[in-house]
């Protein structure tokens, strides 16, 4: 007996025509989220917030492109898809604020790096699977699997605020503007600078004060 098939195998028929215009939707939509929407998406969500959410959109995106039945629906994963690539900026972003100014070069490095091994191993185990299943869509299902833990394991990491920030507040500030905060060693003790004071008109030397402290 020929075993049942849990999803059937659909053939969406897309032809250049339809894939020269899911290239003009995918530029425009990506234009319209990262140029104008990004930024109020962070006011409102918070980098954090948004870049778990960014996580999430993979997973439904993928999901999406794994059990399209018609262009149309496949055209609205692309589009959704969009903001999924809003989570290694803001990543970046979220990173770099956990560790110390001296190690954003390695930091920013090892995220490059890693995002550049995915990318290459990423394609190679989507075709890895989807020769495994007679399903052609299985390989994207697969894909959401992968996003769904990643946005778990981005939402329960623990936020660990820099500590080389100095604030304003980790400097004295002196309010007597003839008093500075730290002393010359330089001055005397009885007198700071001296003043040389000229006459405007003829550029000649009229007297040298000492200004007391």
């Amino acid at each position: 007996k020929q075993k049942k098939r849990i999803m059937p195998n659909i053939e969406l028929n897309i032809d250049e025509k339809d894939i020269a215009f899911m290239m003009l939707v995918l530029g425009i939509s990506g234009i319209i989220v990262q140029g104008g929407l990004l930024q109020p998406l962070v006011g409102l969500l918070g980098e954090r917030g948004l870049l778990i959410t960014s996580f999430a959109c993979g997973t439904v995106h993928n999901l999406f492109y794994g059990i399209a039945r018609t262009k149309s629906f496949f055209v609205f994963a692309l589009v959704l898809s969009q903001f999924t690539k809003t989570n290694f900026p803001i990543l970046s972003s979220v990173a770099s604020k956990s560790v110390e100014a001296s190690e954003q070069g390695r930091l920013q490095g090892a995220l490059f790096a890693t995002n550049a091994i995915a990318n290459a191993i990423g394609p190679l185990t989507m075709e890895w699977v989807s020769n495994l299943t007679p399903h052609k869509g299985f390989m994207f299902i697969y894909a959401a699997g992968l996003y769904a833990i990643g946005t778990i394991v981005v939402a329960f990491i623990p936020s660990r605020p820099r500590q080389d920030v100095v604030g304003p507040e980790q400097f004295p500030v002196s309010t007597d503007l003839e008093e500075p905060v730290l002393d010359s060693p330089f001055a005397s003790d009885k007198c700071r600078a001296d003043e040389l004071k000229y006459d405007a008109s003829t550029g000649t030397s009229l007297e040298k004060q000492r200004l007391p402290l």
